[in-house]
């Protein structure tokens, strides 16, 4: 058989140059770079967002529109202010009482439910919208719809009213927009969108106008904002440094009362030589409401002390603030540091916070006061972290110094560490009537001789329930007492009590001065006496638990 081949013969083609190479190569290149321009996801996925956020700020327009057509009258809560829209299902009284509002009444007729910016993180109980109303409350008023997106002017429905200053802009200063304004009021509010950048000027907000930056740390005002009524200022840095003394950043003091006021994510960043500064101030008559505040505050003993908030005779409610606060070294009559000092007439409310306390002052004749109270204050700290350190001052961790006061505090938990040679630590100092500490942990190391009162009570009826108290004396002979009680008849159930270490240490200690206090399933350990009751008093015990027993 003959066997057949086919023979594939090669054409020979000529090269390319590397020249030509190169020149492919480079057209490649660019042809991606150009579609990659033109189909970029990031830019994509921004005008997506932007396109979303417009429909769904539309659909509340519609939504509160239809509303008021069947009800004869808007949702309730709205009004000329900008305030930023609760999602669903957030109790009505914890949006009011930061500063927002509930739509809930729309839902189901209206919408579905209530739509949420795609920037608002999960744990957020608002949706980054904001509403309010535009003429009075007749049908033919507006609703306008607002939504700041990052780096960017803001997105809006049917607003005029907004003002933005800027490089480049109409106004290139705060003050300037400011005095162009004109006829804020109840019924016409402004927003002035202020642009990053660095603004040294001193702003006097009008009634009735927000200042909204272009974010914490892309907008920075050098100097401070006085409030009026009705006014807000929000996402932006305020900072300071050198010589300054008796500056408040966000002043509802100097000028006017500003009841309310509102401050909202803002930094404040002061490092002075001098003092005093007083990072928020009211005053009688001011009332300020602020959520997601830094304050970040260090100043040598001076002034009035170094206090985050102060009340001269005004009030507030704080939500999720941050606060860090510093004494430099040195002496001074008022050497002493704390969260708030509210005097006179003063309602206090702190929720969500964080609080880091440092007093490096070498003198001590100032008791540090971290939540100090005077007069008919009636103060309020829930679910918070305090912590505290300093190696000379004596401490009131909770310190009222009136009788008119009421002091609530509720899932607080506070570390204190203090090594100052002869000092007087407080945890929570029940002096005054209708007080009580929940579901809290105090816990104090003490590194020195002195006197350490973890719960210290002289008045009826203070309250102390499911809460904790630890003292450890540490390198030094102090006398701590986990729980001290006298001239008093408090209610304490579901605690416990706890001081060990060198030194004398009572896990309770009841004193003999006329006290009858009602102590339910609670347990008592003291490296020298659990449970010490002493001749003349008279307490109910029930379910009690202690590692020794003094009774005279």
């Amino acid at each position: 058989m003959n066997n057949i081949y086919f023979l594939k013969h090669s054409k020979t083609y000529p090269a390319f140059t590397f020249i030509e190479i190169l020149v492919v190569v480079g057209l490649i290149a660019l042809l991606g770079a150009v579609v990659a321009i033109a189909i970029n996801p990031t830019k994509m996925y921004e005008s997506a967002k932007v396109s979303e956020t417009k429909n769904e700020l539309n659909a509340l327009y519609s939504a509160i529109d239809q509303y008021l057509i069947d009800n004869s009258g808007y949702p309730e809560g709205v009004s000329s202010i900008y305030k930023e829209v609760c999602k669903s299902g957030v109790p009505r009284s914890e949006c009011e009482s930061r500063g927002m509002i509930s739509l809930d009444d729309l839902i189901p007729d209206y919408v579905v439910d209530i739509p949420i910016s795609p920037d608002v993180e999960d744990d957020s109980l608002g949706t980054g919208y904001e509403v309010k109303v535009k003429g009075s409350n007749q049908r033919t008023a507006m609703i306008d719809g607002i939504f700041i997106p990052t780096d960017q002017t803001p997105i809006t429905v049917n607003d005029e009213d907004i003002i933005v200053v800027g490089s480049g802009q109409t106004y290139t200063t705060i003050t300037s927009a400011m005095n162009s304004i004109t006829d804020s009021s109840a019924t016409k509010s402004y927003t002035i969108f202020v642009m990053p950048g660095t603004y040294n000027e001193s702003i006097d907000i009008k009634e009735y106008v927000e200042v909204r930056g272009s974010g914490v740390g892309k907008t920075v005002l050098l100097n401070n904002a006085y409030m009026s009524n009705s006014s807000s200022i929000r996402d932006l840095t305020i900072k300071r440094s050198g010589n300054i003394s008796w500056w408040a950043p966000i002043d509802a003091y100097s000028r006017r009362a500003a009841n309310p006021c509102y401050v909202k994510n803002v930094n404040i960043e002061i490092d002075t030589n001098t003092g005093p500064i007083y990072p928020l101030l009211t005053r009688t008559g001011s009332f300020m409401i602020a959520n997601n505040v830094t304050v970040n505050a260090k100043q040598p003993p001076a002034g009035d002390g170094l206090y985050a908030i102060t009340h001269n005779a005004g009030g507030g409610r704080f939500y999720n603030m941050n606060i860090a606060l510093e004494v430099k070294s040195g002496s001074g009559t008022r050497d002493d540091v704390g969260i708030v000092n509210t005097f006179w007439a003063s309602n206090f409310s702190m929720y969500d916070s964080d609080i880091t306390i440092t007093n490096n002052a070498t003198s001590n004749n100032t008791i540090d006061k971290i939540i100090y109270t005077n007069s008919a204050a009636q103060t309020r700290i829930y679910d918070s972290v305090i912590n505290y350190t300093s190696a000379t001052k004596s401490v009131g961790l909770f310190y009222p110094v009136s009788s008119g006061n009421t002091m609530l505090i509720d899932n607080v938990v506070a570390n204190l560490s203090v090594t100052g040679s002869g000092t007087t630590t407080y945890g929570f100092y029940g002096i005054i009537n209708s007080s009580s500490i929940t579901d809290s942990t105090i816990n104090i190391n003490k590194s020195s001789d002195g006197t350490v009162y973890g719960v210290r009570i002289n008045k009826t009826p203070v309250s102390v329930t499911n809460t904790s108290v630890n003292i450890e004396n540490i390198d030094s002979s102090p006398t701590s007492y986990a729980l001290y009680v006298e001239t008093s008849s408090p209610s304490i159930s579901g605690s416990d009590f706890t001081a060990t270490g060198v030194g004398t240490t009572y896990g309770g200690y009841i004193t003999n001065v006329t006290c009858n206090p009602t102590i339910s399933n609670t347990d008592f350990f003291g490296t020298t006496t659990g449970l010490y009751l002493n001749s003349g008093c008279t307490p109910n015990l029930t379910n009690v638990t202690y590692n020794s027993l003094v009774d005279l």
